[in-house]
């Protein structure tokens, strides 16, 4: 993948494709497909089609947006079916059990197709358009510029997310504060977040632009966005010139949250720059109301949420709570006692206690956490915290070979001779396959034969293959190929459970087993600030007292009668970090604000007071004014 800053995109021209128009004939339309993977790869690509385009097909040619494929279709009523696969060789349909799909249906209305004209669609990778799907393809304008803008954000987006826009948009164009809601989704990204897409069209001597944002400067998501680069100004666009009708450009956007308008997470026409940041392995921004992302619910739990699945050691341990301890061991909460600056990193203190940390036990590929810390280090809201995810697999190679201890530890099937001695035979030391080599001889041990020998490593991981044999080639186990482990350079031990199924030489089964798979894995890791609540509920008065400053919340009382109840305002609470209703919370504290005497005139204030689980602690007044009746 090409590495290229996203400040250098800034500065050069954008690349700017055409859709590149080939003449229908009369009685056809001919419907172009334009398909963009993320990784910007398309050896090998091909297509599965049906209802009028072909069921096996090659794209025609790349283009600066992706692959394109041609169709001559004849216009009608339905819909057309599109998969964009990789059949392991460029158009041959070999089965769909050796493909790699790259969308789901996507079913594009025939409807759009006009005899003697083309019709562009531009399809990303992850979509899925069909009945139930709420994602969509991007139809072209020929008589228009067209600009897609892209947009991702790894917590999600809001529902007031949108585009202020102006310089002739082929769209209405709303006041400032009232987002033009154009995004719909178009794609998911590898790890299977939804990836928001539009495409906007402007007449060509037209020079418009937007910026992404929520309704306020608060939260933009960008600056100016333009469809044309402005040369005088140094400013980059969607087209480097005036286009012409029917061409396309791309701005790709990925959020690096609220209020920032540097620009440095847009780009134009250049996929892979996007890819390459906006779909890095990251945790997740916090987005409290939505309950989604990685933020403190409480002084004690952190939810955490990965933009990518982790494998997960628990669903097949033998051993639950060295699983469990391992998937603990990737978190790590530190106070941040001096923040990074330009020239210095961040200075922090020692790591908070994490009593256990929650996830889904049965689901071997997990990406939400819970993180409970022990009650005597909570956080407090008054500091800053980092939240570190780290797998803890090496990144480097060795200077030096180090030796690390194997045990493997076997169930055999229940017909194994009882005086069988069982050894594994692979390309480990001195063993060169060796179903006799005595220091792979195993023990037995309760209902388990076991072997422990060394190896020597030095890279990041070595892949080690083997069988399990009753000593020779011709009763080893009736395995499909040869089991394999994997050891990391930053391992002292490594244990390894396996089950034989069935022996060649005894009651052998028509096909043989298909031996666990396994995956070298690569570390990942990232850190983020633990979002805290520092803000206490709101408390908004209801009825008369709606909308007023405290100095004009007054309520009347007579004087001399007993206190009417009815006459305490209304109120609610809430809070701006979860959907709780806080009203029952509401208290009116013991003190100089709590008491109404109407036996005497005057101003009394007062006081209404609630405090959330962080402490945080909102006070609202108002007055009873105890006076005689006219």
């Amino acid at each position: 993948m090409k590495k290229v800053l996203l400040a250098f995109i800034v500065l050069v021209s954008a690349v700017v494709f055409s859709a590149n128009f080939v003449k229908a004939d009369d009685a056809t339309g001919k419907l172009v497909v334009h398909f963009q993977k993320w990784d910007n790869d398309y050896e090998g690509l091909g297509a599965h089609g049906w209802n009028g385009i072909s069921a096996v097909g090659e794209y025609t040619r790349l283009d600066e947006f992706g692959a394109v494929f041609e169709y001559d279709v004849v216009p009608g009523e339905g819909e057309i079916g599109f998969i964009a696969v990789n059949w392991g060789e460029p158009g041959v349909a070999e089965t769909w059990t050796d493909a790699v799909k790259f969308t789901d249906d996507v079913l594009i209305d025939k409807t759009l197709i006009v005899a003697a004209e083309e019709t562009h669609i531009y399809i990303f990778e992850g979509a899925s358009v069909k009945a139930g799907s709420d994602m969509e393809y991007l139809v072209a304008d020929n008589d228009k510029a067209n600009m897609i803008l892209v947009y991702f954000d790894p917590a999600g987006y809001g529902e007031n997310l949108g585009v202020h826009s102006w310089g002739g948009w082929d769209m209405t164009e709303p006041g400032w504060g009232d987002p033009a809601k154009i995004f719909v989704p178009v794609g998911k990204n590898p790890g299977g977040q939804v990836v928001m897409g539009a495409i906007l069209t402007f007449a060509v001597d037209n020079t418009p632009g937007l910026l992404i944002y929520e309704g306020a400067d608060a939260n933009k998501k960008t600056g100016d966005i333009l469809a044309v680069a402005n040369a005088a100004d140094e400013k980059p666009g969607a087209f480097e010139e005036t286009p012409t009708a029917g061409e396309v450009g791309v701005a790709y956007v990925y959020s690096k949250g609220n209020g920032y308008t540097e620009n440095d997470n847009v780009s134009y026409n250049d996929v892979e720059v996007f890819a390459e940041e906006a779909f890095k392995f990251s945790i997740i921004p916090a987005n409290p109301q939505e309950e989604q992302g990685t933020y403190a619910v409480d002084p004690r739990t952190i939810r955490v949420e990965l933009n990518q699945q982790v494998s997960s050691p628990y669903p097949k341990a033998t051993d639950k709570d060295a699983a469990r301890a391992i998937v603990e061991s990737w978190f790590t909460v530190k106070e941040i006692v001096t923040p990074a600056t330009e020239t210095t990193p961040a200075v922090y203190g020692d790591a908070l206690t994490i009593e256990r940390v929650d996830f889904a036990l049965t689901s071997e590929s997990i990406s939400s956490f819970v993180v409970i810390l022990d009650e005597e280090t909570p956080l407090d809201n008054t500091k800053q915290y980092k939240l570190f995810f780290d797998l803890g697999f090496p990144t480097e190679a060795l200077a030096e070979e180090k030796e690390v201890t194997v045990t493997i530890k076997v169930k055999a099937p229940e017909n194994t001779p009882a005086e069988a001695v069982l050894s594994i035979a692979g390309d480990l030391p001195e063993a060169n396959w060796d179903p006799t080599a005595e220091e792979y001889t195993a023990t037995k041990e309760g209902d388990f034969y076991v072997v422990t020998f060394k190896v020597k490593v030095k890279e990041v991981a070595t892949v080690f293959e083997y069988k399990w044999t009753r000593g020779s080639w011709e009763d080893d186990e009736f395995i499909a190929e040869n089991r394999k482990f994997v050891v990391y350079n930053n391992q002292d031990t490594v244990t390894i459970i396996d089950e034989v199924l069935a022996w060649k030489d005894i009651d052998a089964p028509e096909e043989k087993y298909d031996a666990p798979v396994v995956n070298v894995q690569i570390n990942l890791s990232a850190d983020i600030d633990v979002d805290m609540d520092t803000e206490g509920p709101t408390i908004q008065f209801l009825g008369s007292l709606l909308g007023k400053p405290e100095s004009e919340r007054i309520i009347v009382v007579d004087w001399g009668l007993p206190f009417d109840q009815n006459l305490f305002p209304a109120y609610r609470a809430s809070d701006n970090r979860d959907n709780r209703d806080w009203t029952p919370a509401v208290i009116v504290p013991k003190g100089d604000f709590s008491v109404l005497d109407t036996r005497t005139e005057g101003d009394y204030v007062i006081m209404l007071q609630v405090t959330d689980k962080w402490g945080n602690t909102t006070q609202e007044k108002f007055t009873f004014r105890v006076t005689k009746s006219q």
